[in-house]
C-alpha cells in the first residue's frame, strides 16, 4: 500500500520538476496548490533532501529544487526512499513455494515505478490538453 508521504512526496517532487528551469519553488506555494499540509509537507521535502533529491535555498527567493533533472529522478526511487523497502516477497519466505510469485511482483511493481518525472509531466500535460465534452 502507497501511502500519503509517498503520495504527498511525490506531488511535491512532480511540482518541482515542472519548476525545475525557473528556480525554488517555496513549501508554502506547493501546499497550498495541491491543500497539503505544510508541515508534513516540510517533513517529507526535509528528507528528501537528506536523501539527495533535493536542494533547498535560503532567503526571500528561496524554497526548494531539484537536485537532478526530471529525467533522472523515478518515480521507485521517490517511494522506496520515503516508504522504504517496498518489496512484497521479504517476509514471505517459506509461504508454500509462493516465493518466486512474490519476487515476480516485485519486479513488476518496480518497472511500473520506473517512470521519470520528465515521464510524467509530459503525461500530466497530455492530459490537461484532452478536453471531454458530453452531451
Amino acid at each position: 500500500m502507497i501511502s500519503t508521504k509517498s503520495k504527498y512526496g511525490l506531488m511535491a517532487m512532480l511540482e518541482l520538476a515542472s519548476q525545475f528551469q525557473t528556480g525554488p519553488t517555496q513549501a508554502k506555494s506547493i501546499a497550498e496548490r495541491h491543500q497539503l499540509p505544510l508541515s508534513y509537507l516540510e517533513q517529507l521535502l526535509a528528507e528528501l533532501k537528506k536523501n539527495g533529491l533535493v536542494v533547498s535555498f535560503r532567503g526571500a527567493q528561496g524554497g526548494y529544487a531539484l537536485s537532478k533533472s526530471p529525467e533522472e529522478i523515478t518515480v521507485y526511487q521517490i517511494v522506496t526512499l520515503l516508504e522504504g523497502d517496498t518489496k512484497l516477497s521479504e517476509g514471505h519466505k517459506g509461504c508454500l513455494g509462493l516465493e518466486s510469485f512474490w519476487k515476480e511482483m516485485d519486479a513488476k511493481i518496480a518497472t511500473l515505478f520506473n517512470i521519470t518525472l520528465a515521464q510524467l509531466i509530459v503525461s500530466k500535460q497530455r492530459e490537461e490538453k484532452t478536453l471531454t465534452f458530453s452531451i
